[in-house]
């Protein structure tokens, strides 16, 4: 079929013409035209393709990335109770540090008894009596309790 003979009144349709193609003409529109779509339609394909590749590797390394953070923060919140625990409030810190200057004296004060009788002069005692000083005290003890009376 020869378009170019036709007058402008009698040209057919496009897909008139498609129609009435013949099938080597088909078989050569076809070769000249599946490089022209193959090749763009195949990059697009694969440049699509790298694109969620890329999304898919970037949203799973976001995920670790959060999921570290959520247990470093809670090793932190943990470490951050445990010194909460360690450390002691002022009013904590003012008894103790009170309790203890107690026991320092009494400590100091058994200390200037003791030596307040290491000079005295030893007095001999009959053997199997006690002596009649140290008969009924006690000695405070170190770890903060009370003599007994």
């Amino acid at each position: 079929m020869n378009l170019h003979n036709l007058a402008p009144a009698s040209l057919p349709t496009p897909a008139a013409a498609l129609a009435a193609m013949t099938w080597d003409e088909v078989a050569s529109l076809l070769a000249f035209a599946t490089p022209i779509i193959a090749v763009p339609l195949g990059v697009i394909t694969f440049y699509l393709r790298s694109l969620r590749e890329q999304q898919t590797s970037a949203r799973e390394a976001l995920t670790r990335r959060c999921e570290q953070v959520e247990s470093d923060l809670d090793r932190l919140e943990r470490r951050v109770l445990e010194n909460e625990r360690d450390f002691a409030t002022k009013e904590d810190w003012l008894r103790e540090s009170m309790h203890a200057r107690r026991s320092l004296e009494h400590l100091s004060q058994a200390c200037a008894r003791l030596e307040g009788r290491a000079e005295q002069p030893a007095r001999v005692h009959p053997p199997n009596t006690p002596t009649p000083d140290l008969q009924h005290e006690e000695l405070p003890s170190i770890h903060g309790r009370e003599p007994k009376p």
